[in-house]
């Protein structure tokens, strides 16, 4: 396996194969290791929460309303998600191609939107049925709307969906450097479970 994305990798052009280890998982860290692959300073942090049947609060301040994301909605969706983590808007087609993809249900994207219909916070959930766990990625605010508590109203609207689904745990994997968003899920009632260190390898020319 790790020969073949090696020699895929290298066919599209990258330098670096790059894979992901849990701390605690022993058996692939010795692997990686044997396979010249390198532990570098970045890891995600596997957190998660068990999730009860009371549904959670999703208060928001008059002038905003929570609710499930719309076709309309994706012109403002992507503006907002580029303003709330720094980037580059991505192409409305991109947010389309993502509501066709398996495994995406209106119901996990939750927004909180002006009432004049502007994007201002958004928590898209993915729901693994078989397992019954759910999946926040990605949440976010627009930083004009910051600190009232939307991005939080928007993540346990997703939440409360999940348990309506019959999942009785979720889970993020927030950047390891990010104290921010760990915190922010932390007050959510995330907890820590493990760190995924990324693993990397040059490829050669």
């Amino acid at each position: 396996m790790i020969d073949w994305l090696s020699t895929s990798a290298s066919t599209c052009g990258a330098e670096h194969l790059t894979v992901g280890g849990f701390e605690n998982d022993h058996v692939r860290i010795d692997l990686l290791d044997e396979f010249g692959f390198g532990k570098q300073d970045t890891y995600l942090c596997h957190m998660d929460s068990q999730l009860q049947n009371p549904p959670l609060p999703m208060q928001v301040p008059e002038g905003y309303a929570v609710r499930e994301m719309m076709d309309d909605d994706i012109p403002g969706l992507a503006v907002t998600i580029a303003a709330a983590f720094g980037s580059q808007p991505k192409p409305d087609a991109t947010y389309q191609a993502l509501r066709g993809t398996e495994g995406f249900r209106t119901e996990l994207a939750q927004l909180v939107v002006t009432h004049e219909g502007d994007v201002a916070a958004f928590c898209i959930g993915w729901l693994d049925p078989r397992h019954g766990v759910g999946l926040l990625e990605p949440v976010g605010c627009h930083p004009s709307h910051r600190r009232q508590g939307l991005a939080t109203a928007a993540a346990n609207a997703t939440l409360n969906e999940f348990v309506a689904m019959g999942s009785s745990r979720a889970v993020v994997y927030p950047h390891g450097d990010d104290q921010s968003a760990r915190d922010f899920y932390a007050r959510l009632g995330f907890g820590v479970i493990a760190n995924d260190w990324d693993w990397k390898r040059d490829l050669p020319d």
